[in-house]
């Protein structure tokens, strides 16, 4: 009698282990099925949320600070300039600056056409993203495009040096010499007349991009140092 007391108490404990971890499976499970549908929930929201953007204070300071210059710039340095022609600094007859007039000229023909080629590549990109897009091909944003990236850096360099080099090729003119600014001028123009083609987006080479932007480069500081030390 004891053995058999032995078993059915045995048998019963084991029972009561098995209803033991039955209820706590069945309890997890009921745990996990609640707290599916919310994390589901907070993935969705964190999708839906666009990313957040942290810009650094001093970035901030820089962009501002550039920003604010360049808003500022017209107005003070044609206001410079016009109060200096007022007073009586253009001296030699107006034949004698044609020459520059007719690089300026030259100069902004070749600056609206990069702004064209520019908005024309633009509208040309999307186009062919719009069309793979439908056939279910993947496509790289238009900001990414090679043929894109070349012409917005061409019209952004050619406006960063837009500032120094027309103020230093009218000064130079005004203050130095008609002829000297009209020869410099026009190496300036036909050297960032090609800046485009040599960009490394789509010549691959840095080193020719180098090509177009040092003559520019060298031809600001001529300018500016000859009105300097004249």
């Amino acid at each position: 009698e004891s053995s058999n007391n032995r078993k059915h108490y045995n048998t019963q404990h084991q029972n009561q282990q098995q209803q033991q971890q039955q209820q706590t499976q069945h309890q997890y499970h009921q745990q996990q099925q609640q707290q599916q549908p919310q994390t589901q929930q907070q993935d969705q929201q964190q999708l839906q949320q666009p990313p957040q953007t942290h810009q650094q204070p001093a970035q901030i300071r820089w962009d501002r600070t550039v920003g604010n210059t360049l808003e500022q710039q017209g107005p003070f340095l044609w206001g410079l300039w016009l109060n200096a022609l007022w007073g009586g600094v253009l001296r030699g007859s107006v034949e004698d600056y044609y020459g520059v007039l007719r690089v300026t000229f030259a100069y902004f023909v070749m600056y609206y056409a990069f702004i064209l080629s520019q908005a024309f590549n633009r509208i040309k990109v999307i186009r062919r993203k719009k069309k793979a897009e439908k056939e279910g091909a993947r496509v790289v944003p238009v900001s990414e495009d090679r043929g894109q990236i070349r012409w917005d850096r061409t019209v952004g360099n050619t406006l960063e040096q837009q500032g120094p080099f027309l103020w230093g090729l009218w000064l130079n003119a005004l203050f130095v010499a008609p002829a000297t600014a009209e020869m410099l001028g026009w190496v300036y123009v036909g050297a960032r007349l090609y800046y485009p083609f040599v960009h490394p987006a789509v010549s691959g080479s840095r080193l020719l991009l180098y090509t177009s932007t040092f003559p520019n480069y060298w031809v600001i500081v001529a300018l500016w140092v000859q009105i300097v030390w004249r």
